[in-house]
Order: structure tokens, then sequence, then C-alpha cells
């Protein structure tokens, strides 16, 4: 897929070569380095439905490698240090509140979720967090990135009406969302704007491109493992609305798979609708 987004010219520079890796995370995330590495969570990855969304987020990230945002963000803060030292100290203020409740509450799962995520945010460094979340470059730059990435996706065939979908995704929760998510990756007000920018930005581009590409053949079979696991994982997190969908979404992906009936087997234990998902 960063192969198809990556503009001829790009794809020649020896300085900069895309890698991606995933993050086995909960946390509906991606984010990239100036040096070209893309991440994506398993969290995001297994909520999305097709190559088109999967499109949509990496041409993004590309864009903020492209432009440089990390260091035209890091030029604006220079002024800023002690806001970003404050909002550090508050990030870990909230890390540390949150798995505390959790835990007076009984509820291990999340507690679990808060405490792999502050791992997580710690090896990054706490200020690279803010800078590299989804939401993390503030509203002109991530605009920026938006309008790039949507010029990358129809460039490549892919369709662009699918592109308010993510921001779609990223808002909902189903209900369970936690204070460390919303904290970190933006609120859902500021997700509606994006989405509402997404759908102006496929209003003046209009429709397929010319020649639009299809989702690949192995897409769905390689996402249904990461939908079910991310489920089996939600049910550990005690996120059961999160769950339930995730395990409809991995039975109408894999049809009849070896462990269809395990999983239906899961979801009846949780007590989903026969509807949920």
């Amino acid at each position: 897929v960063v192969a198809g987004l990556t503009p001829p010219g790009m794809a020649a520079n020896r300085e900069l070569r895309y890698r991606v890796y995933v993050l086995d995370d909960p946390t509906l995330n991606a984010f990239a380095y100036p040096d070209g590495a893309i991440f994506i969570h398993t969290g995001l990855l297994a909520r999305l439905d097709n190559e088109d969304q999967l499109a949509t987020v990496l041409g993004h990230e590309m864009t903020h490698v492209e432009h440089r945002h990390m260091l035209r963000h890091r030029r604006a803060a220079h002024n800023r240090e002690v806001g970003l030292t404050v909002a550090a100290v508050a990030a870990a203020v909230v890390l540390a509140a949150v798995e505390a409740d959790e835990l007076a509450d009984g509820h291990w799962g999340r507690a679990a979720a808060v405490d792999l995520f502050g791992d997580l945010i710690v090896t990054l460094g706490l200020e690279l967090a803010f800078i590299a979340a989804v939401n993390g470059y503030g509203r002109e730059l991530e605009h920026e990135a938006d309008r790039g990435g949507f010029h990358k996706l129809r460039a490549a065939g892919y369709d662009v009406r699918e592109a308010p979908r993510v921001y779609e995704i990223l808002a909902d929760d189903h209900g369970e969302a936690g204070a460390t998510e919303t904290f970190f990756f933006g609120s859902h007000p500021r997700l509606a704007e994006r989405k509402a920018n997404a759908q102006a930005e496929v209003a003046q581009q209009g429709t397929l491109p010319a020649d639009p590409r299809t989702d690949s053949p192995n897409f769905a079979a390689r996402l249904a493992p990461v939908i079910r696991d991310e489920a089996r994982r939600n049910v550990t997190l005690e996120r059961p609305a999160l769950a339930c969908d995730g395990f409809a979404r991995y039975l109408r992906l894999a049809g009849e798979a070896t462990d269809a009936e395990t999983v239906r087997a899961e979801r009846a234990a949780l007590g989903c609708e026969e509807g949920e998902g």
C-alpha cells in the first residue's frame, strides 16, 4: 500500500525509505518518524474495513514525513518547552490516576491496558508521544496531512470516499473509550471537524478515479486474524461492546474459517445480541 502511495520523486530519494511497523497495542493510533518509519497499532488496524481506509491512514502519515511536520512542529514549539514539560507531567498523572481507579474498581483488564499504553509512551518518550499521536501536530498541520493523503489516494487509484469513514472509526468508541485515549488522541469535536474536512475534499475531488484500485484479494484474509485477536483482547480489557463488534466483523470477513465455531461460542459467552457489530 505504501509503495502504491509513494510519489516517483520520493521513491527515488535515497535519504528516505519508508518502513512500516505494526505495534501490538489496543489503542487507536498511527504515527511516523521523520526518517520514514511508520507505525500503526493493531487496535486501529483491526477497526479498518478495507484497503482504501488503510491507505487513508498511511497516506496521512506519509505526508507528515514528506512535509517535515515533526521538524516544523518542533520549531514552533521551541518557545513552549515549559508547556510541553507540564503536559508530560500531566500525562503521567493521568495515567497513574486512571490505572489506580481501574484497580480500585476491580477492573484488572482495563488497568492492564493503561499500564501497557504507559509502557509504550514511556518507551517513545512522553514528548514524542504527544507529537506523533494522531492529533499531535495541531489543526493546521493535521489538515495539511489530510489533504496530502487525499491527493495520494486519488493518484494511486484508491476511493477517497472512504476517507471520512476513518474519522468516524476513530470517534466510534462504542461507549468504551478510556480517559487515557481521550487525553492523548483528541476529542470527538476535533474528529468531527476532520471528518467534515475530509468530506469537503471528497466533494472537490469527485468520486472514483479514472482507474480505480480494488481491494487486494488477500486483504480481508490478512486482516481477519488481527480483528479476532483484538476482539479477544477487548474481552480481557473488559470492553464487551468492542469485543462483540470485533467478533461479528471477524465472522463476516473470515466466513467459515476453521475457528468460526469457537468465535461464535466466544460471542455467545459475552451475551452479544445477534445483530450487534
